[in-house]
């Protein structure tokens, strides 16, 4: 998507491959200069949704709620998928698991 005319990214790379990805970023001045990293990310799928956008709110508004800010998020015609902080997994986890289950289809 872009923002303010400028393109951006959000990718997750597993830590195996940081020095590799960090090399390639290196080689690039300009991704060296437009790249943003957070580090010790995870990812936490809820579904089936089935396309329902106000599954979509539950979920965000429920992790929100809790204080478990969601970095990026992606959706797809079946599952929700939310970064979060590695530490806070857990917690999403449990979060998720309270939504009552006609809430996300």
């Amino acid at each position: 998507f872009t923002r303010q005319g400028r393109v951006l990214i959000s990718c997750c790379v597993a830590r195996t491959d940081r020095s590799h990805v960090f090399k390639l970023i290196g080689e690039s001045g300009a991704l060296q200069e437009k790249t943003s990293v957070t580090e010790n990310v995870g990812l936490i799928t809820a579904y089936p949704h089935r396309s329902s956008l106000s599954a979509v709110g539950y979920c965000y508004a429920a992790l929100e709620n809790r204080n478990l800010s969601v970095l990026a998020m992606s959706s797809s015609i079946s599952s929700l998928v939310f970064v979060l902080e590695q530490q806070h997994l857990g917690q999403a986890a449990a979060v998720l698991k309270t939504i009552a289950p006609t809430s996300l289809t």
